[in-house]
Order: structure tokens, then sequence, then C-alpha cells
């Protein structure tokens, strides 16, 4: 079990990690996309964006890593962002079918040039 110091430690670390500006612009054209496919009613909103950015900053720190890849973001993005999109109307309680939003992204992401 941490302690309160050990958490707050943790989290000044992953504020340290540095995401390159390229690997930024990768990730908002992710969430973009999301808001602009017929695949989803509703897209990624700005937390989620937020979130997705801090999660691949976390593994890169748990990966040993001062520094985020572009695999930290594609690995992350189906997980991190599928419960915070929408699908159309008719797939799924409310629109909400995890399996299927997280292909959704899986695609998006895949569609996106990855930075060099």
């Amino acid at each position: 079990m941490l302690t309160i110091q050990e958490v707050i430690d943790l989290h000044d670390k992953v504020e340290k990690v540095r995401l390159d500006d390229s690997l930024m612009d990768y990730l908002l054209a992710i969430v973009a996309a999301t808001r602009h496919t017929d695949r989803l009613a509703l897209g990624v909103s700005t937390r989620g964006a937020m979130a997705l950015h801090k999660s691949a900053k976390a593994l890169a720190l748990v990966r040993n890593r001062e520094y985020c890849l572009p695999d930290d973001i594609k690995t992350l993005a189906p997980l991190v962002l599928s419960h915070r999109v929408l699908l159309p109307a008719g797939q799924g309680p409310k629109g909400r079918r995890p399996e299927e939003a997280e292909r959704v992204i899986r695609d998006l992401v895949e569609s996106i040039p990855v930075p060099l």
C-alpha cells in the first residue's frame, strides 16, 4: 500500500514526463477524429483528451521512461477514450457498447499517421 506522500511523489513524476509537441498534435488528431466520424454520435471531450494525455505520461513512467512514445498513446486511446464516446442510436443501451466503441477508437487511431 502506498502512503499519501508516495502518491504525491508519483503524481509529480508523471507531471515531469515529456510529451513532445508532435505527440500532442497526434493525440489531438485522434480526439478530433472521434468528433468527425459518422461511426460515433458523440466524440471525445476536452476532458477526455486530458485523461489520455495524463495516462500516456503515466504509462511512460511505468515503463521507466521520462518521455512518451506514440505507442503509449496508441495503446491507451481505446481504453481511455471508449467510455467517453456515444455510438449512434440503436447500437446498444443509450449508445454504450464498450467493445464496439473500443473498435471504433482503434480504427481511428490506425487511420492517423504516427509522427516521426
